[in-house]
């Protein structure tokens, strides 16, 4: 499980990021957790929604923006699981966003900060991973990119930064498992994924010349 959060006003390449991040878990059939928030919470689910937890900062009674509704539905429609701590009335409260971030790096091996401003809540995230010895990773954002400056903090700490996307893909997505050569059903049952999904994910590393289909029809990766 790898929980990916950060700022609700993010940027675009915050984004992108974002995103490949949580699909390559996705192809690895690997859990995403996030927050459900609006901005870089929401792209990380989208990413990955068939696997994907959300961890509400509210009851689940509570009144909740139509925004907040749809991605609740879009999660659990496609298989995915919601978790609340709180009482089934109780509203948001800025008190209830900080409770919940320990439950967010809680459930997970792993945390990621894509962007995050210096008084950003993922920050309060982070710091409960660090706590409880998770391994966090974070964006080495430049210097001039005041939208990244939480993330710089985090470098300080000695959080460890992610420099290579492919890297990242060889650790949680589809690529972890072919180290040695697997045929297209042995990929389905070791991901957990669907015959479609898994062949997308195929397809798109075959096209990048990361990944070969051999003459007997199972897929090697290209050292």
């Amino acid at each position: 499980k790898v929980a990916i959060i950060g700022s609700r006003y993010c940027s675009s390449r915050a984004k992108k990021i974002t995103h490949l991040l949580s699909s390559s878990v996705g192809s690895g059939g690997h859990v995403t957790i996030s927050g459900l928030a609006f901005g870089i919470d929401e792209i990380a689910h989208r990413g990955n929604l068939r696997n994907s937890i959300g961890v509400i900062p509210f009851g689940f009674q509570a009144t909740a923006t139509s925004r907040h509704k749809k991605l609740c539905n879009d999660i659990l429609n496609a298989g995915g699981l919601l978790l609340s701590e709180f009482p089934l009335h109780q509203p948001a409260q800025k008190w209830t966003f900080l409770q919940r971030n320990r439950i967010i790096s809680g459930l997970a091996e792993c945390v990621v900060i894509t962007e995050a401003r210096k008084r950003s809540g993922s920050l309060n995230t982070a710091k409960h991973a660090l706590e409880q010895k998770k391994e966090t990773f974070t964006i080495p954002w430049d210097p001039l990119h005041k939208d990244g400056e939480g993330c710089r903090l985090l470098l300080r700490q000695g959080v460890v930064p992610i420099l290579d996307l492919t890297e990242w893909s060889e650790l949680w997505g589809i690529l972890s498992y072919l180290e040695s050569p697997q045929s297209i059903e042995q990929l389905i049952i070791l991901t957990k994924q669907t015959h479609p999904n898994v062949l997308q994910s195929l397809l798109l590393l075959i096209r990048d010349r990361r990944v070969t289909r051999r003459s007997d029809g199972k897929y090697e990766k290209i050292d």
